[in-house]
């Protein structure tokens, strides 16, 4: 059943864009698309009936004087809007709003848990205050039935374009593979290179054949690992490692072996047997 559009809910969503020149049609039409993405993953996780969760959002009307969008909400199922028994769901996500924005502002507040879609969609519905300079978008709060407006936040030209730039280096972090997502373990690793400096960070090399055939840097996680494997009795290039490993990269590119733990160590005449009990373990 659809809702029943001739009631209307008691508070609407004002978006007014005070924009200085024409808007482009696209700009809009993902705006708010962005925006009813986003109440609509608000809803299923703070709503609380199976009606609340499914609660989406309608345009009331556009109004002259810039651009003034007012949205209401209806549930996606059912005949009388939820709206009039609940408006803390639109407030809560006008707040929201306000928050995430906030955040990536000015540092306020605890760090949102978003994902890479949702920052964009974050980056969307500012779309077309940063498109055009000195405009302003205002985010209100309006009681049908008295007719008051209150205002949530605003975004100017200046805040979107702030924003958008902090967006994209979120999402330039969450798509960076994290030390987890790179760890390999119990590799088989021969130094290819190795210091008699204890103290050079530099200079020591290795090969684990399972992983690249040519030798990458060596990266201690501690400095009990690098004594074990340099400063041994043994002859490090002539010696197997079974260990754990990082593969640090530049660009993609695989670049150094960040040691984090070290298994086993096996001469050349042993050599055999760790690379069994590498691959049995």
């Amino acid at each position: 059943m659809n809702p029943n559009f001739e009631i209307i809910p008691n508070t609407t969503l004002q978006i007014h864009i005070c924009n200085n020149r024409p808007i482009e049609l696209f700009d809009l039409t993902k705006s708010l698309s962005a925006l009813s993405s986003q109440f609509s993953s608000f809803s299923i996780s703070n709503g609380e009936s199976q009606e609340l969760k499914g609660a989406k959002l309608y345009v009331k009307q556009v109004k002259d004087g810039s651009l003034i969008i007012e949205l209401i909400e209806y549930a996606s199922m059912g005949l009388i809007p939820i709206i009039v028994e609940n408006p803390d769901l639109i407030i809560g996500f006008a707040k929201y709003l306000k928050g995430i924005y906030d955040y990536f502002l000015s540092g306020e507040g605890e760090k949102p848990l978003l994902t890479v879609q949702d920052c964009k969609e974050f980056m969307s519905i500012v779309e077309t205050t940063a498109n055009d300079t000195s405009s302003k978008m205002e985010f209100n709060i309006i009681n049908n039935s008295t007719g008051t407006i209150q205002n949530t936040f605003n975004i100017t030209n200046n805040n979107a374009n702030a924003i958008q730039n902090k967006f994209k280096k979120e999402i330039d972090t969450l798509k960076r593979p994290t030390e987890e997502d790179n760890t390999h373990e119990k590799q088989l690793m021969t130094m290819y290179q190795a210091r008699s400096d204890m103290k050079s960070k530099v200079g020591n090399k290795a090969v684990v054949d399972a992983l690249y055939e040519r030798p990458l840097n060596v990266v201690f996680g501690n400095e009990d690992i690098k004594e074990k494997m340099l400063n041994s009795n043994y002859n490090p290039l002539k010696t197997g490692y079974s260990v754990d490993v990082v593969v640090q990269t530049i660009r993609n590119v695989p670049c150094a072996y960040k040691i984090i733990k070290l298994h086993e160590i096996s001469t050349k005449l042993k050599l055999v047997y760790i690379i069994i009990c590498c691959i049995i373990l």
